[in-house]
Order: C-alpha cells, then structure tokens, then sequence
C-alpha cells in the first residue's frame, strides 16, 4: 500500500519533510510535505509565524481546531499545520492551543476567510501566553 494511501483518510497532518498527500474531498483534505506546495484553498498555519515561543521539551506541541469544519490539527513545537481544499469565501473560526507536556501555555481565536491557492495564517496577535519561556 503506498503512503498516500495511508494519509489521505487523515482530516489534518503536521507539515513535514516528506510525501505530498492530496484527497479531493470538499473538507478534509489534508497535505504535508513542502509548504510551498498548491494545495486549492490551503490555509497553513506556520509555527513561528503564529506562536511566539520556543521549543523547550521535545513533549512540547500545539493543536489548531476548525470549529465550523468539525477538524483538528495537532503537531510538535515548531511544526506546521494546514487545512486545504476549503471552499473560497468560507469563514472559518480556528481556535490555537500550545502546551509545555501537559500545561497550557497559550490560547487564542482566529477568524480567516478561505481565499483560492495556498494562504498563509497570521494569528499572532490574536495569541494570549500563560507560561515564561
């Protein structure tokens, strides 16, 4: 069975090195690999650009949450996630989340309106921290 195969049925995916995985479904189509990639409608939220923290444990992630999609990303501290194959114009509310193990160390709300091609999020300041790094 090759890779694609495997992914494709998975809503979200952190963005990595790796394979490109693209599934035609109206929602749910999910992509990692090179972030420069096309996917129709992806928004993608880079870490760095969204969370102003760094790395301290390998324990450390953050989960981004479509709330009208019913969809959740999760990946490790300094990793991607994206959304693709959106419908343009769709205004979706994402909800951000970033933990220290266990802890919750920042949270905020973002609402993007889903444009064609590929759209990166800038949430930044829409992000309140808990925690001192």
């Amino acid at each position: 069975m090759r890779i694609t195969q495997l992914l494709v049925s998975l809503p979200v995916l952190a963005l990595g090195t790796g394979c490109i995985v693209v599934d035609d479904r109206p929602h749910g189509a999910s992509y990692r690999g090179d972030t420069s990639y096309e996917v129709r409608n992806a928004i993608v939220f880079e870490y760095g650009l969204n969370l102003n923290q760094t790395c301290v444990a390998s324990s450390d992630s953050w989960r981004v949450a479509a709330r009208e999609l019913g969809e959740e990303g999760s990946a490790s501290c300094g990793e991607d996630i994206a959304f693709g194959n959106l419908v343009t114009g769709e205004t979706i509310t994402f909800d951000i989340e970033a933990y220290q193990g266990d802890a919750l160390c920042a949270q905020g709300t973002c609402v993007i309106t889903a444009e064609a091609g590929s759209n990166v999020a800038d949430c930044a300041s829409q992000i309140t921290y808990f925690c001192r790094y």
